[in-house]
């Protein structure tokens, strides 16, 4: 019985030391980095950067330096598109490996008046979903999107971006989208 208790507890030590899981919503707190994610934007030249102001009362992050509503935003559930630049979702690898992220359903909280937002996944600067240059859309006719179970190698550093951006226009661009991951 006790070598028993011992085995399973050695399993589960050994598997904590090897896999690392992550929900984008429950590590989403006033700080850059918890439980490596990040939250910033990508712009219409492909540069990413951080947010710099996370606003206690709102629950969000945005761009101090620049108009909020340019760069848009990141709450803990939800991400807003500026129009030049998309909302972006980080998660810094802090070790080599395969990162699995699992199954999602990004939902846009439109009515008639939105044009509806772009969905994609990067790896660094490389689109890893959906396949080729073009963006996954969710429009007015298109509530919900599913990304498909995804699994890549990452090196220790490599940021895996999850970019809301807009369609011809940021009305009514408010999308729910939580990322769960696994570091193996």
């Amino acid at each position: 019985m006790k070598i028993t208790l011992l085995l399973a507890f050695l399993a589960c030590y050994f598997h904590s030391l090897h896999a690392f899981e992550s929900n984008s919503e429950y590590a989403f707190i006033g700080e850059q980095g918890n439980e490596n994610w990040y939250y910033g934007s990508i712009d219409l030249d492909g540069v990413y950067e951080q947010y710099d102001h996370y606003d206690e009362q709102g629950r969000g992050w945005w761009m101090d330096a620049y108009d909020n509503f340019k760069y848009g935003n990141c709450l803990a559930a939800n991400q807003h598109p500026g129009p030049m630049a998309e909302s972006v979702r980080s998660f810094k690898s802090p070790k080599r490996g395969n990162i699995t992220i699992y199954e999602s359903l990004p939902v846009i909280h439109h009515d008639d008046n939105g044009d509806g937002v772009t969905l994609r996944i990067l790896k660094n600067e490389d689109q890893i979903w959906p396949k080729g240059e073009d963006p996954a859309y969710l429009t007015t006719d298109i509530d919900s999107v599913t990304t498909p179970k995804i699994s890549v190698k990452v090196n220790k550093g490599d940021m895996i971006h999850f970019a809301v951006g807009s369609n011809l226009s940021t009305r009514k661009d408010q999308t729910n989208w939580v990322i769960e991951l696994e570091l193996k």
